[in-house]
C-alpha cells in the first residue's frame, strides 16, 4: 500500500507522519488501550520507520449542568476492530493478535459503565475511582474490563474469551444496571468462572434515581445464596442512610440529558464509598 492509494484512518496528528507508506511493503499496526490513554503505532516491517500517536482521555464527569470541566475525548478502542478505506480497492489483513499488558490476576473486574470510570472520570480525579482504588491497594496484580452500555451477555462473552487465557484467582462482576439480568444467565455467569478456576464475586449494583437497582439485587442476591458466593453490597455505599434504596445522589455524577436526568455513575465520593465496602465484603482480595 502506498499514501496516495491507501489513506489510514487515525487523527490528524498521526497523518501527518505516516508519509513512508510503501505498496510493496508490509506494516504492523498496534492498537494500544491502558485505561484512559489509548494510542495507534505503524511500523514498516521492511525498513523500520514508524509513526504513533498516544492520547489520555479526561472526562467530563457529569453531563449537561452535571459536568466539572469540557473535558477531552480520546475514542476508547474495546472489543471490535474494523480496517476501513479512504481510497483503494483493498488491503490484506494477514494476522489479528489480542494480547493483555498482565496475566495470572488475583482479581479481574468486569462490568459495564459503571466499571468503566476512564470513559467519565476527570483525568485529575482516576485514581480515585473506584476500580482503581481496588487495584492500587490489592497486594496482588488486578486489572478491571468495562464497556459503557452493556448488560450480562456481553459481559459473558469477554469473560468467555478472556479469562481463560488471562487468568485469575477472583472474578469480580458488577452487572444489571442496562437491564438484563435473569436468575438462568446469572448462574451461567457464575457457573462458567467457576469452571475456570477462578472464584466468583457477584456484586449489587449502585442505587441510581430510578431504584431499578433494587429489584436487581433482590435477584443478584438470590443467586449468591443459591451458589454461596460472596458480592459487594454497593447499594448500601451509595444509598441514603446506607439502607439500599433511594440513591444518595452526593455519591454519583449529574447526568443532564434532553431524555432525562440520572445518578447511575459513582464521582469520587461514590468510589471511595464502593472501595471501602469491599473492605468489608471481600476482605481476602487484599491478603
Amino acid at each position: 500500500m502506498d499514501s496516495k492509494r491507501i489513506g489510514i484512518a487515525t487523527t490528524p496528528a498521526l497523518h501527518k507522519q505516516v508519509d513512508f507508506l510503501n505498496a510493496s511493503h508490509e506494516y504492523l499496526i498496534e492498537i494500544h488501550r491502558d485505561y484512559q490513554t489509548s494510542g495507534i503505532r505503524i511500523i514498516d516491517l521492511f525498513t523500520g520507520q514508524s509513526a504513533e500517536v498516544f492520547a489520555t482521555m479526561d472526562g467530563q464527569g457529569g453531563v449537561g449542568r452535571g459536568m466539572e470541566q469540557s473535558g477531552f475525548y480520546v475514542g476508547l478502542q474495546h472489543d471490535y476492530y474494523c480496517f476501513g478505506l479512504m481510497k483503494g480497492s483493498g488491503a490484506w489483513v494477514k494476522q489479528v493478535i489480542v494480547e493483555s499488558k498482565v496475566s495470572d490476576l488475583t482479581l479481574l473486574i468486569y462490568g459495564d459503565s459503571i466499571t468503566e470510570p476512564e470513559g467519565y472520570f476527570p483525568k485529575a480525579d482516576f485514581s480515585k475511582s473506584w476500580t482503581q482504588l481496588i487495584i492500587n491497594n490489592m497486594p496482588g496484580r488486578a486489572m478491571s474490563s468495562g464497556r459503557g452500555g452493556t448488560t450480562i451477555h456481553q459481559v459473558l462473552e469477554r469473560i468467555k474469551n478472556e479469562l481463560p487465557y488471562v487468568k485469575a484467582t477472583y472474578v469480580m462482576v458488577t452487572i444489571g444496571t442496562n437491564g438484563g439480568n435473569t436468575e438462568e444467565n446469572l448462574s451461567e455467569l457464575v457457573t462458567y468462572i467457576k469452571s475456570q478456576g477462578a472464584i466468583p464475586i457477584l456484586n449489587n449494583i449502585p442505587a441510581n434515581e430510578s431504584n431499578t437497582h433494587i429489584e436487581a439485587n433482590v435477584l443478584i442476591e438470590k443467586v449468591r445464596q443459591k451458589f454461596g458466593i460472596k458480592g459487594c453490597k454497593f447499594d448500601l455505599a451509595t444509598s441514603v442512610n446506607y439502607d439500599g434504596n433511594d440513591v444518595d445522589r452526593t455519591t454519583m455524577y449529574f447526568e443532564d440529558y434532553d431524555w432525562g436526568k440520572i445518578y447511575h455513575h459513582p464521582n469520587v465520593k461514590g468510589s471511595e464509598l464502593m472501595y471501602l465496602r469491599t473492605l468489608i465484603d471481600v476482605p481476602e482480595i487484599y491478603q
